[in-house]
């Protein structure tokens, strides 16, 4: 890599560049630049992958690969049970991908129609008012991401997430939402419009960032504050009061998502150098 003229930038071959992107989103620069359609959909898909780990579906991923399997385990007591359970575990990976597929569709329809279309007009506010406005957009927006998740039902009409109360919690609609908005950033490709207002979007909190703002700033969280991000399920009592918390004291003329990148790479290093630590304690407590 050489450093081009302005410091902020790095020039980047495009065979590189290209690898990059694969690796990252699987696409290339040039067919996400092609097809911005796409890759806005990609960017929702990958932060889809960010929040999946702490969703409950009714099936289990390993009970579904069981379910799957091509040939017929010991303890099933007949083929007949065995073609039941492909059956089954068919409908529900199409309920499922239904599910992921339409909050795809609402995330993607709503940042085209409500922000990268309104860009302009929402610029023409001073910003306080457009920081509300923003506010305001988002938090309707995790709320129709959540009646997505309470609707989705099996072929057969059951729930398609466990339990029988909340299913679905702002904690995960939120992760959904802003990593989309941060793999959007990264991509790059939508200076015109969402980089103007990267100032007013908000950071996606997960145990990282709890950690961080705690370490950074004189927030004081409880035990109930600081675990279990993901079955939150107010939006103004810890999701909202950690966004304006971070706005108000942890920023040093950088935007919130600038702050959070930061942040979570500083947490993560921190987390992996005590791991690594302990791994070689380990090891030398016995010798090895």
């Amino acid at each position: 890599m050489n450093k081009c003229q302005n410091n902020d930038l790095v020039c980047v071959k495009k065979e590189v560049l290209d690898i990059q992107w694969a690796w990252s989103f699987g696409i290339t620069y040039k067919g996400a630049i092609e097809n911005k359609t796409e890759a806005l959909r990609i960017c929702a898909r990958r932060a889809y992958r960010d929040v999946s780990r702490t969703l409950k579906y009714s099936i289990s991923a390993d009970k579904l690969d069981k379910m799957m399997k091509q040939t017929v385990d010991k303890e099933r007591k007949s083929s007949e049970n065995y073609e039941r359970d492909r059956k089954e575990a068919a409908e529900y990976t199409k309920s499922k991908s239904c599910f992921i597929k339409k909050v795809i569709d609402e995330i993607c329809n709503f940042i085209n129609k409500e922000l990268l279309e309104k860009t302009e007009i929402l610029l023409k506010e001073d910003d306080a008012s457009l920081q509300g406005n923003f506010d305001k957009l988002h938090e309707e927006e995790c709320e129709k991401i959540i009646d997505i998740a309470k609707n989705a039902k099996t072929k057969g009409g059951e729930n398609l997430f466990q339990g029988n109360g909340a299913l679905f919690y702002i904690g995960q609609a939120q992760k959904w939402l802003n990593m989309t908005f941060k793999y959007m950033l990264a991509m790059g490709l939508w200076d015109d419009s969402l980089e103007k207002i990267r100032k007013h979007l908000h950071i996606p909190v997960d145990d990282y960032i709890i950690e961080a703002v705690k370490r950074k700033t004189n927030l004081k969280i409880g035990e109930d504050f600081k675990s279990g991000w993901s079955k939150w399920e107010e939006y103004h009592d810890k999701y909202f009061k950690l966004q304006q918390h971070v706005r108000k004291t942890a920023l040093n003329n950088i935007t919130p998502m600038d702050w959070e990148t930061a942040a979570w790479i500083e947490v993560k290093k921190r987390r992996d150098d005590e791991a690594d630590k302990k791994k070689k304690d380990l090891w030398e407590e016995y010798k090895l």
